[in-house]
């Protein structure tokens, strides 16, 4: 429920982690930052793999001149904000 009311809003999409497993995070956009809201975990995923692949392939994707940085410190559950933390401090 809480995701289809986040995707209401227009800035709002996803990004989808295709391993052995599927991972949605909901996301919001802008031109300076994509931000981390809401991940849908599968029950077996191990959200550090997801989180790192998901700041490689973003630094690759988007320029860090040119842009938008991501962002996990909107992240709604505190355990995934902890993860993230972890994971971009690189202490993962």
């Amino acid at each position: 429920m809480r995701a289809r009311i986040l995707l209401e809003d227009a800035n709002t999409g996803c990004v989808a982690s295709f391993g052995e497993k599927l991972c949605v995070i909901l996301c919001r956009f802008s031109r300076a930052e994509h931000q981390l809201v809401l991940p849908l975990w599968h029950p077996d995923q191990a959200p550090a793999e997801t989180f790192e692949a998901l700041i490689e392939w973003h630094s690759k994707s988007f320029s860090s001149n040119t842009g938008a940085r991501l962002s996990g410190s909107r992240l709604e559950w505190k355990e995934d904000r902890d993860e993230w933390v972890k994971v971009a401090n690189g202490d993962h």
